[in-house]
């Protein structure tokens, strides 16, 4: 199965992922890793550590050489990451699913809309809050795939896609919507390192979720924090965020920085690449 692809079987429907997608617009736009769109990666302290990388594979290898292999994936390498909260959201919404329908079919006739909030629990919501998690972890990743420090978080030398490109339009697109994506998942590198070091985000014990008085399932998740968090009981609830809400928001944020990234390369591809093609311009290309 592809990253992000979903799972076939009677009751869904098979559609093409949006890794499909957008894999598609890197490969029939030509947005590969042409050489004029990065920066001269020589001088970067990494670049010796990958030479060395790359000889063990190659042999003797020039710099033009360890410069592609510093490049090649950095594009891709980010969609798979994007790919990553898209698998995991279809795994929460499967899982979400199964524990409505145990509701619908076990707790629907017994349930009082006049009674204190009934607490279910389903061995399928424990799938949904792993994935959760594992979404905001590939969240991180796409972010930390784009700029993140050579072997320090606070290090001004530079990795990934946005420090490797080379001044111009590019660039300046990928910063900017790398700007707008941390605007829209403000909090989340938060969450992501307190599920990662500390606890669920959840909370401890069992999944639960709140039946409430329409007979639909309800996972409160904590807001996301505006600073480190020690501990589950710092978490706040004051916008009442739901799951499943919370989830589409984090890959709706995704989708959108990704296909701004796939814009910006699409307008800006190198001249030989425009030449060649016989136009003045590529569209994006939606299948």
């Amino acid at each position: 199965m592809r990253p992000g692809g979903q799972a076939t079987d009677d009751s869904r429907v098979n559609v093409m992922s949006r890794y499909d997608r957008w894999m598609i617009r890197v490969i029939v736009g030509q947005l590969h890793a042409w050489g004029e769109m990065w920066v001269d990666l020589r001088p970067h302290p990494a670049f010796s550590d990958w030479k060395q990388a790359v000889r063990k594979h190659l042999g003797e290898v020039d710099d033009g050489e360890v410069q592609y292999a510093m490049t090649r994936g950095l594009l891709t390498e980010l969609l798979f990451a994007a790919a990553g909260v898209e698998r995991e959201l279809n795994r929460l919404e499967r899982g979400m699913e199964d524990a409505q329908r145990y509701a619908d079919e076990h707790i629907g006739d017994h349930f009082s809309q006049s009674e204190v909030p009934m607490m279910v629990s389903h061995p399928s919501m424990t799938d949904a809050s792993y994935a959760y998690m594992n979404m905001i972890w590939w969240a991180r990743a796409v972010r930390d795939r784009v700029d993140r420090g050579y072997r320090h978080p606070a290090s001004s030398n530079r990795l990934g896609l946005l420090p490797a490109l080379a001044p111009g339009a590019l660039r300046d697109a990928v910063a900017t919507a790398l700007e707008d994506l941390e605007a829209d998942l403000k909090g989340f590198q938060e969450l992501a390192n307190y599920g990662l070091h500390a606890g669920a985000i959840l909370g401890g014990g069992t999944p639960h979720a709140v039946l409430t008085t329409d007979a639909r399932l309800a996972v409160r998740v904590p807001d996301p924090p505006t600073g480190r968090v020690a501990t589950w009981e710092e978490f706040t609830f004051d916008h009442g965020h739901e799951l499943v809400v919370q989830a589409r928001r984090i890959m709706a944020a995704v989708e959108t920085f990704v296909d701004k990234v796939l814009n910006a390369y699409e307008a800006n591809l190198p001249a030989r690449i425009r030449a060649s093609s016989g136009s003045g311009s590529h569209e994006p290309i939606v299948p």
